[in-house]
């Protein structure tokens, strides 16, 4: 995944760079022969990832308001 340092940022090198590392990184840290469970057991809990993760950004940016779009389009919480 590319951000958007990549596409117009000032240091769109720099930001590939460290993307890169990331990547390595992640992947020296795989143990061989684990496989990932598949994403089709996860479907069910997905909605409850998304949300977990998005409070954890809201609170970290204390953003005063969520929306989900899931069932509602304006359901706020």
């Amino acid at each position: 995944m590319l951000s958007g340092e990549t596409a117009h940022g000032k240091f769109p090198l720099k930001a590939i760079k460290v993307m890169h590392t990331v990547a390595l990184r992640n992947e020296s840290t795989v143990q061989s022969g684990v496989s990932c469970p598949s994403l089709s057991s996860h479907n069910s809990h997905m909605g409850e990832i998304f949300t977990i993760h998005a409070t954890t950004m809201s609170n970290t940016r204390n953003t005063p308001l969520l929306f989900s779009p899931e069932q509602d389009p304006w359901l706020f919480f």
